[in-house]
């Protein structure tokens, strides 16, 4: 890179440094906006015609913004834009982005949220039954669950057991 491009880049870092001061010298406004055509001139000098689109002039509007809003650390709009590139590679339904968005979105925040409650406690052993706990007894098994169909009768117990020993149920308790 020769020296005249790295004069000019300098120039855009020094511009872009006042555009995003947080203070801004009204005074000043003058002398960053002849900065800002010096510095274009010496860019179109510099660089080739190709590399010139529409955004290239998008300087000189940063800076009459600046000088009719104030300071734009107010009404910056970077971090907005971050989170929409993180949010748009949530998508993985085509066919409703909105939803596969809200989805990926809340399980993120879920995870995030349980992994910072989580580490406030200890992992402990997995709880082994007492075997004078109510309705359990002898070992917990682990394994490939079996179905089990009940009769009418082990119904009618199970379900006279939850209307008797549960708070909820006393009202139609005869």
């Amino acid at each position: 890179m020769d020296q005249r491009t790295r004069i000019v880049i300098m120039h855009f870092s020094r511009i872009f440094k006042h555009i995003c001061a947080k203070v801004l010298d009204p005074a000043d406004m003058g002398t960053l906006k002849e900065n800002v055509t010096i510095t274009m001139c010496m860019l179109e000098m510099t660089m080739p015609p190709s590399f010139f689109d529409i955004t290239v002039h998008l300087i000189f509007h940063l800076v009459d913004e600046l000088d009719m809003c104030g300071p734009i650390h107010t009404r910056w709009m970077y971090c907005v834009e971050c989170l929409n590139k993180v949010l748009k590679g949530y998508v993985s339904n085509m066919a409703q982005p909105k939803a596969s968005m809200a989805t990926k979105y809340l399980m993120d925040e879920t995870l995030g949220l349980i992994t910072e409650y989580m580490d406030q406690f200890q992992p402990s052993k997995r709880r082994i039954w007492d075997s004078d706990e109510e309705g359990v007894c002898g070992e917990v098994l682990e394994g490939a669950s079996t179905r089990i169909e009940l009769t009418v009768t082990q119904r009618n117990m199970a379900h006279n057991y939850v209307f008797n020993n549960t708070n909820i149920m006393t009202p139609w308790v005869m």
